[in-house]
């Protein structure tokens, strides 16, 4: 899907800046472009992050969720 009309920017290149190490928004930009030049896909941006950082986060061990 594209993310940025402007650089013409993926959710793929968005993913792969988070692989490479981008943890905000400003991170993604700095790596790929995108969300660099007007920011409407800023929010985009954010939630593609927010999903591949909780996707690679890892899952309670079962101690852990037994004492929440």
């Amino acid at each position: 899907m594209i993310v940025c009309h402007c650089t013409g920017k993926t959710d793929r290149h968005v993913n792969e800046a988070v692989e490479s190490g981008a943890r905000s928004s400003d991170e993604v930009t700095r790596q790929c472009r995108a969300g660099g030049v007007c920011g409407g896909c800023v929010p985009t941006i954010e939630c593609l992050l927010r999903r591949a950082l909780a996707a690679a986060a890892p899952a309670p061990s079962l101690a852990e969720a037994a004492s929440s």
